[in-house]
């Protein structure tokens, strides 16, 4: 279409015209226009009331000045129709009609229908007078309602059931079927009345049942059964009110759901047998909050909560879950996965006591809710022993080093010192140490292993002898000295005040016993709470109390050992001192001797000499008188 700014020079029955076309709209919705085409095919808009603005958010002169403006406004869509239009109306001289969108300055989108009867004038002209409407709130409700029809019709269609309209005293007004009847052949339906063509017992109860849906003006149904050419069938009816004395009836074949009924309620009825009789505690909880619905009598016995008490309350708030984070796992793999398969968890009983066990679980659908069907399986037994195991292998583990320790070890204050350390590993106590009977009824610390966030009673002395006197007493009489909760225990305000002092909560002590005798104590102390001591807890004191004794012995008898032999080497250095003093006074008596045996052979050699010459001249004498 050729458009063009310039405007024509206006004719005199266009000045004719102009008010009374303003008068018409005034009083007209919509626009009133005067559309020129001339001879080479430019277009103009001479008119334009003021419903322009209304429309297309315009003023009038603008349109007036350039209809392209005007034109850019239609829908890509629709504007090679109103083109069409146009050349057609122009070409035939009949009346111009047209209905398309239109996209406004702001960017709404309207429907607009014009009208308008063309007329050639007498230079060869052609001039429109029309009218312009804004049809969009119509064009919507025809929309909405042709959705509305094509949904009910794709209702209707996609729904199996029969229809009937039937009259208050049972006669066939209409149905639709399509030849879905299995009971009753189509031809025999229309006219006749339900009493000749249901058995009777049907035909009365359906008769009661339209008379209640009239006096009632609710929906009633109804079921029933007919016998066809496929056997015995079950149907449903729902009847509705559809006029004034008739009902409409839609009619359900539901042969397959009450099969599928009694499959579900034997189904449910094993479910329900294998849910009460199962050994493994079975819960049903809500999937949103964990709320349970319903439990079964082995989680009763499990847990110790009575069905009453569970039923409607949360695994938290009966305080089951001893981490949160074992639900939190579970519901992680059940969004993740759907189910979840033997995944280990921590309970608590109703009665305190804490247990071990495994949940599978899934996500099932009842009556459109989502719940968590979980079968648990209580592992508490081989759970404990297999602790038992561990901690009966690192006893063992632990005797076996402390005695080869003492075996191989003659430093007392070594081993005692490695064996409060690893006892308290062992037991994981706040505290563990040894304590020694020192005589006078004191008491003295000689090894402790003690949790930095408690007092240390390393270097303190008990010296009340009433406080030493009790605790003997109580270890010498039981053997051991358990104690799980100081504050529930009757004692001496002075062992009481004791405890509190080393904020000691729970105790468990052992005397040592040496030849018989009470020398001390093996003590392991928990300060954060009170504790439930083991037997198997109690037997590891008592056999390292008994390796302990062991140990002090063996030092004592070193210590014995030592003071002996530095006797004995004592008394030897005093005999050697006492040979060497022997040996110098035999020396000097030696020295003495020789002297005098020298003195006593000379003075005898001289004196012989002498002998022996006063000899020896006599006889020279005697010789010379005989001569």
């Amino acid at each position: 279409m050729n458009q063009t700014v310039k405007m024509p020079c206006t004719p005199d029955f266009h000045q004719q015209a102009l008010p009374l076309l303003e008068k018409i709209a005034a009083n007209l919705p919509g626009m009133i226009f005067q559309f020129l085409q001339q001879q080479d095919g430019s277009q103009f808009v001479l008119y334009a009331s003021s419903g322009c603005r209304e429309i297309f958010e315009l003023e009038s002169e603008v349109v007036q000045a350039d209809f392209q403006i005007l034109h850019k406004l239609i829908h890509p869509q629709d504007a090679i129709a109103f083109e069409e239009s146009v050349r057609y109306s122009a070409s035939t001289l009949t009346p111009w009609q047209w209905s398309g969108r239109i996209i406004t300055p702001s960017g709404k989108l309207k429907w607009i229908q014009g009208a308008s009867r063309p007329e050639r004038q007498a230079k060869g002209d052609i001039l429109w007078d029309g009218l312009l409407m804004d049809i969009t709130d119509r064009k919507q409700a025809e929309s909405k309602l042709l959705e509305s029809e094509a949904r009910y019709k794709a209702i209707l269609d996609a729904i199996p059931d029969l229809m009937f309209r039937i009259s208050r005293d049972g006669e066939y007004l209409d149905f639709k079927g399509d030849g879905a009847l299995k009971a009753i052949p189509p031809e025999n339906i229309i006219g006749n009345n339900l009493r000749d063509l249901l058995p009777d017992d049907v035909a009365n109860n359906s008769l009661d049942a339209i008379a209640k849906t009239l006096e009632s003006q609710t929906l009633q149904s109804l079921e029933y059964q007919l016998s066809t050419h496929e056997g015995m069938r079950n149907y449903e009816a729902r009847l509705v009110v559809s006029g004034q004395d008739e009902v409409l009836a839609l009619v359900r074949d539901i042969t397959e759901r009450k099969q599928a009924e009694i499959e579900l309620e034997n189904l449910a009825e094993k479910f329900s047998k294998a849910f009460r009789c199962s050994p493994n505690p079975i819960t049903i909880s809500t999937l949103e909050d964990g709320r349970f619905i319903e439990v079964n009598d082995s989680f009763v016995e499990l847990s110790g909560y009575e069905r009453e008490e569970a039923i409607g309350r949360t695994a938290f708030e009966l305080n089951i879950w001893v981490n949160q984070s074992d639900r939190q796992k579970l519901l992680d793999g059940l969004h993740s996965k759907g189910a979840v398969r033997n995944l280990e968890f921590e309970f608590r009983k109703k009665s305190g006591e804490l247990g071990f066990g495994t949940v599978s679980a899934e996500i099932v659908d009842f009556n459109g809710e989502r719940y968590i069907l979980s079968v648990n399986h209580d592992i508490t037994e081989p759970k404990r022993t297999e602790a038992q195991l561990q901690l009966t292998s690192q006893r063992d583990r632990l005797l076996r080093e402390t005695l080869a320790r003492i075996r191989t070890s003659l430093n007392l204050d070594q081993i005692l010192q490695t064996t409060v350390n690893e006892v308290r590993q062992f037991l994981q106590a706040d505290r563990v140490f040894i304590g020694l009977n020192d005589g006078n009824f004191e008491g003295r610390i000689l090894a402790e292993s003690v949790d930095p966030k408690y007092s240390s009673v390393i270097g303190c002395k008990i010296k009340d002898p009433v406080v030493m006197q009790e605790m003997k007493r109580l270890l010498t009489t039981n053997c051991v000295r358990l104690v799980e909760d100081i504050e529930q225990i009757d004692v001496s305000p002075k062992l009481k005040a004791h405890y509190q002092q080393f904020q000691t909560r729970a105790t468990l002590a052992v005397p040592i016993m040496l030849n018989g005798e009470f020398f001390g104590a093996l003590i392991a102390n928990q300060c954060s709470h009170p504790r439930h001591w083991h037997q198997m807890e109690i037997d590891l004191l008592k056999q390292m109390s008994e390796q302990l004794a062991i140990a002090i012995q063996q030092a004592q008898l070193y210590q014995e050992l030592a003071a002996l032999n530095t006797n004995l080497e004592q008394q030897v250095e005093e005999r050697t001192a006492q040979l060497q003093q022997k040996m110098q006074e035999l020396q000097e008596i030696n020295r003495v001797k020789d002297v005098l045996l020298h003195t006593v052979s000379h003075d005898m050699r001289t004196s012989v000499m002498g002998n022996l010459m006063v000899l020896e001249n006599l006889l020279k004498t005697r010789g010379v008188g005989n001569g």
